[in-house]
């Protein structure tokens, strides 16, 4: 965890900050950065059928689950504005779908060849 006070890097189970000595226990709020709102998984859910609809692949999954992961990771960065956040995993979850969709393309097009 990092100290608010002196940005020093201490242990999730430490107190104290070993360099300045602020209490810890004090600068975690109420609201912990893990938490996801039920809005993310839907993005995450939508980037995640990509690997499904394409029946597999190295590079739909890759697209896929990182395009799920990055929506996950914005949803929970607490510190910008929900409606930021919302905006954001639509145009994640967006190139997702168009990375996919230009990959369709390319192996059509190699397949009328």
């Amino acid at each position: 965890m990092k100290c608010s006070h002196c940005l020093a890097l201490n242990m999730a189970t430490d107190a104290t900050c070993f360099k300045c000595g602020a209490l810890l226990r004090g600068q975690r709020s109420g609201r912990s950065a893990v938490d996801t709102p039920a809005w993310g998984y839907v993005f995450a859910v939508a980037c995640g059928i990509i690997p499904i609809i394409s029946l597999g692949g190295c590079v739909p999954v890759a697209v896929g689950l990182g395009g799920a992961g990055g929506c996950l990771q914005m949803a929970r960065s607490h510190s910008i504005p929900v409606a930021l956040r919302v905006v954001a995993c639509l145009v994640i979850t967006a190139v997702s779908w168009v990375i996919f969709g230009l990959l369709v393309l390319a192996i059509a097009e190699m397949a009328n060849r």
